[in-house]
């Protein structure tokens, strides 16, 4: 099999396959930090075991299927392009989720919401990305119906978890801890973004730069939850713009009923000339009378955009008061919202050396989440519908999904 795949991989792929040809494995974990190569690894280990082994089925899981096809799938279909195999591969069922390998072998994938996947047929391994946003129930589910070895990766952002409880101490369990510094592939450009964390901030670097265990009570939105779809009750529709080139240009469609509110993702996409843009926003705001409020660092793009028609307003961009506006009511967040939802997890206050934690976010990896802000506060300054924030808010009897 070496003479004819060449999988182009890092020590983390290695260190996952050795694992799992030890009789004695049951578990594998890969705890690791931004860009160390762990999703990519597991998703060549499943083709190297489907290839090696004719007949064989696994799944790869994750909280949602948006969030699985825009992320884990992605890796899975590029690294069957670089092989050479996703010509072959032409009995891809999108209807069952289902890849099917000349030798029989398959690779599905699903979302935990779907309990009948949950529950349905037994496996022979299952890789579960992202496997910190499981509930316990689902795990163990999936792990009765798993015959052979269980993969789950995870960014260590929470302190208390069930995998450090349930899953490590097993003595079945084999540990991978990764960073982006087993990752030889990386753009040294994207190297020193990663070195920027450090001096960012030492929470921040602990959980994406070293890969290690974050600490409690920093994350700065925790009141949110998400939902399938925005409801038809949902009123007051407007937008939040936060331009960008290198870091992605995000729309965030913001509407709120009396009682909650409601994000939606509507673009997210970096290298957008003023051109590109105005195409997008033709598609995502159809409504041109609808308020888009926007980043007013960029004044000559928002009068073109302003220009082409749309009804766009510089945002008022104060961190703090816009951040306790988002809290004052419950936020659902539309499950399609891929990386707004990547953002919302991750973002924390800034944390000090001493330990001390500051009325401050983290500056990265929060283009969305401004856009979700612009759209929130400045709509509320120029309606004058700010609310008290409440030290407990309810979500009644919305289920989570």
């Amino acid at each position: 099999m070496s003479s004819t795949l060449d999988i182009r991989h890092t020590s983390v792929f290695t260190r996952n396959l050795e694992a799992c040809q030890q009789p004695t494995t049951r578990i594998v974990v890969n705890q690791g930090g931004t860009r160390s190569s762990k999703t990519v690894s597991l998703v060549q280990l499943a083709i190297y075991l489907c290839l090696m082994e004719a007949g064989i089925l696994i799944s790869i899981v994750r909280e949602t299927l948006p969030a699985l096809t825009a992320t884990v799938l992605r890796d899975f279909e590029e690294q069957l392009t670089t092989l050479g195999l996703f010509q072959v591969l032409d009995s891809h069922n999108k209807k069952d989720h289902l890849y099917t390998f000349p030798n029989g072998s398959q690779v599905e994938y699903f979302s935990i919401d779907d309990a009948q996947k949950i529950r349905g047929r037994k496996r022979d391994y299952l890789l579960a990305n992202e496997a910190n946003e499981l509930r316990l129930d689902d795990w163990r589910q999936l792990i009765f119906r798993t015959s052979r070895v269980l993969f789950i990766d995870f960014n260590p952002s929470e302190e208390f978890h069930w995998i450090y409880d349930e899953v490590l101490p097993r003595p079945d369990c084999v540990f991978i801890q990764s960073t982006y510094l087993d990752n030889p592939f990386l753009p040294v450009s994207i190297m020193q973004e990663i070195r920027l964390l450090e001096a960012a901030d030492p929470n921040y670097w602990r959980i994406y730069g070293l890969g290690e265990r974050g600490a409690a009570g920093t994350t700065i939105f925790t009141h949110w939850q998400q939902v399938a779809s925005v409801p038809p009750s949902a009123a007051h529709r407007r937008y939040g713009l936060d331009f960008g080139f290198n870091h992605p240009t995000s729309l965030v469609e913001v509407t709120e009923t009396e009682t909650a509110r409601y994000w939606q993702q509507r673009l997210y996409q970096s290298h957008l000339t003023t051109p590109d843009l105005i195409e997008q926003l033709k598609v995502a705001v159809p409504n041109r009378r609808e308020v888009i409020y926007a980043d007013h660092a960029r004044p000559e793009i928002i009068e073109d955009i302003r220009r082409a028609g749309f009804a766009i307003k510089e945002a008022d961009k104060a961190v703090k008061a816009g951040i306790d506006e988002v809290k004052s009511k419950p936020l659902f967040v539309t499950a399609d919202s891929v990386d707004l939802i990547k953002e919302l997890r991750a973002y924390k206050w800034k944390t000090l050396r001493t330990g001390q934690i500051l009325d401050e976010p983290v500056k990265l990896n929060d283009d969305a989440i401004d856009a979700g802000r612009y759209g929130t506060y400045s709509y509320a300054l120029e309606h004058k519908v700010n609310t008290p924030i409440r030290h407990s808010q309810s979500f009644g009897a919305v289920r989570r999904r």
